[in-house]
């Protein structure tokens, strides 16, 4: 039998939601759906993603796009739950009511979860991030459009620097900071906006030092491939707001060293 456990809806955008027969979540369960991502398949189920758009019929720049996200029996487990079975999307909800003063997540439509046949499921609408590139493809339109793109990527670096200091001044670890989950708006008063996504690792840390050593590792780890090593230093200067380590901040910055998030292997560099 199937039984909703609890739903949240955005009061807005219920009617168009109802509209996309998106509310009626028991039939969502069993609906096929052609997958944005292929669903991961770890943590004992399934977990998938998929775009949607809520009026189809509308011209096409009136169009309302969202993600929608639905999982079964996608659980884990950890200490301070007491060893407990949870969604990992109900971790990602405690991010979104921690971090929601901080527009840094996407806009929230819908979550739900429940119950069926003793399996469990639930699901997470958001509004596409419509104007937001992902922060590799944000570079690498710099480098071919400018010819001397440093400057450029420095400040889309210090505003990527300040969104991760927000989040971690609130005390949220992403634990899966990865480039693909940065996405970067239009420059506006000289910064840009920054959108973070795919929070369903993300948890409090242990250790203040982990938001260095775990998110920002993992980083600038990954953006080896169109950051130079100097972009990556002035990074970490900024989410310091320093224009010099200090010694604790060096002892961190040895860390990512020997983590090798570092070294540099940056092929996109033209001009620079």
């Amino acid at each position: 039998m199937f039984k909703l456990k609890k739903i949240t809806i955005i009061p807005e955008w219920e009617a168009a939601l109802g509209e996309a027969d998106l509310l009626n979540i028991e039939a969502l369960t069993t609906r096929k759906f052609e997958w944005f991502e292929a669903p991961n398949l770890r943590c004992g189920g399934r977990s998938g993603v998929t775009r949607l758009c809520l009026n189809p019929e509308a011209p096409k720049a009136e169009q309302v796009m969202v993600f929608l996200k639905i999982q079964h029996n996608h659980c884990y487990r950890i200490i301070q739950n007491g060893m407990l079975k949870r969604q990992t999307f109900e971790r990602e909800m405690d991010a979104f009511e921690g971090l929601k003063d901080t527009g840094l997540l996407p806009e929230l439509l819908l979550f739900a979860k429940w119950n069926k046949d003793g399996d469990v499921g639930s699901v997470v609408i958001t509004r596409a991030l419509d104007g937001f590139v992902e922060i590799k493809d944000f570079i690498s339109q710099i480098r071919r459009t400018l010819s001397e793109p440093d400057a450029q990527i420095r400040k889309v670096l210090a505003s990527v620097a300040d969104a991760s200091r927000v989040m971690h001044e609130a005390n949220w670890l992403h634990c899966s900071y990865k480039p693909k989950h940065v996405f970067i708006g239009a420059e506006k008063d000289g910064k840009f906006p920054i959108r973070l996504i795919d929070f369903e690792r993300a948890r409090h840390p242990f250790r203040t030092k982990y938001y260095v050593t775990e998110d920002l590792s993992r980083f600038l780890r990954k953006c080896g491939t169109f950051l130079t090593r100097d972009q990556k230093f002035q990074f970490l200067l900024d989410y310091f707001q320093t224009e010099a380590f200090s010694p604790k901040q060096l002892k961190l910055v040895d860390e990512l060293e020997q983590q090798r998030s570092l070294n540099s292997i940056c092929v996109e560099s033209p001009g620079e």
